[in-house]
């Protein structure tokens, strides 16, 4: 996956800090999957794909066709909603300001939404 950004990063001549600049990730992100401390969260490749009109299928290197899948678009709703989510674990002070959204922090916001969806179930059947 690393391999695939790297290689778009220089067929685009575009550097770590123009690409974190531009899709609003930090630089210190790129530097720790480098390091290989860290992987892209879902977020991050789906900003990296419309950023470079790739699939993220591709850059996880499931498939070598390099064509987007029109749901990958930057407006998209799951991207705002995970912008959404992200923000609101901005403000609790539970992720630091321009964090990443780990794997962690997903299943946190799934089940937020879980108990969301059964508190509002029950209420409507009461």
């Amino acid at each position: 996956m690393l391999e695939r950004i790297l290689n778009l990063m220089d067929e685009n001549g575009v550097n770590a800090s123009k690409l974190t600049s531009d899709i609003g990730i930090n630089h210190s992100s790129i530097t720790g999957w480098k390091k290989g401390h860290a992987k892209p969260s879902y977020g991050a490749l789906v900003r990296i794909a419309n950023y470079f009109n790739v699939s993220v299928e591709y850059l996880e290197g499931k498939t070598d066709d390099r064509t987007p899948i029109p749901f990958e678009t930057k407006n998209n709703a799951a991207e705002k909603f995970g912008d959404a989510i992200k923000r609101l674990f901005i403000e609790s002070g539970k992720m630091p300001e321009g964090g990443e959204m780990t794997d962690e922090f997903y299943e946190y916001a799934k089940n937020l939404i879980r108990a969301a969806v059964s508190i509002d179930t029950f209420r409507n059947d009461g």
